[in-house]
């Protein structure tokens, strides 16, 4: 038994080495935003540095390919768990546009609960406020992607699930219909300024 013990806790403490995380989760931000240059960087250099993500087709566009990479990246022992996402726009296998972005929680925006539309507007200038006056004031988005267009945007929620009572198969069945998601959506120019925004609140 003694020999056996002797022999798992090295495989253990080993294992993080064994299964190493994809680069595209340890690279710093600043070194995937290198290696990537809009306009110059081909699809076959970004595979060879991060392999292959999530592949989808623009229907509005003829050669144009959107790419998305998840990638986790646990600590030893999985004290921290920081979270990578990278989107791509390819156009002729050529990247048009990249963003970024990482954190160690995404969650439920509750900047959102019992906010008005007039108090966003009151917040948000089309034209004026910037992609990163959005970030230091909202933090990270819930999702991020592009428009047909190729237009970035950001999308932060919050919902009322935490007013209802979970079972072992989720939420009560009587109260799913009563769940209501809140949800802003902001637009961005290539020049990362805000164009448009709405804000979803249900009855």
């Amino acid at each position: 038994m003694k020999k056996l013990l002797l022999v798992m806790i090295p495989f253990i403490f080993s294992g993080c080495a064994l299964f190493k995380a994809p680069p595209i989760a340890t690279d710093s931000e600043s070194t995937i935003n290198q290696n990537i240059t809009d306009g110059k960087t081909t699809k076959d250099e970004v595979v060879k540095l991060y392999r292959r993500g999530s592949s989808f087709g623009m229907p509005s566009q003829k050669n144009v390919e959107f790419v998305s990479y998840d990638r986790d990246y646990a600590t030893p022992f999985g004290t921290f768990i920081t979270h990578t996402k990278l989107i791509l726009l390819y156009k002729n296998n050529i990247v048009m546009k990249h963003h970024l972005i990482r954190y160690k929680d995404r969650g439920k925006s509750d900047f959102l609960f019992n906010t008005t539309k007039d108090q966003l507007d009151s917040k948000i200038s089309n034209g004026v406020t910037t992609l990163k006056d959005i970030q230091q004031r909202y933090g990270v988005p819930y999702n991020i992607g592009y428009t047909g267009d190729n237009d970035l945007y950001y999308e932060y929620y919050t919902d009322n699930m935490s007013l209802f009572h979970f079972s072992i198969n989720g939420v009560d069945s009587r109260d799913y219909e009563k769940i209501k998601k809140t949800t802003l959506s902001i637009y961005f120019s290539g020049n990362n300024v805000v164009t448009h925004h709405s804000l979803i609140i249900p009855e």
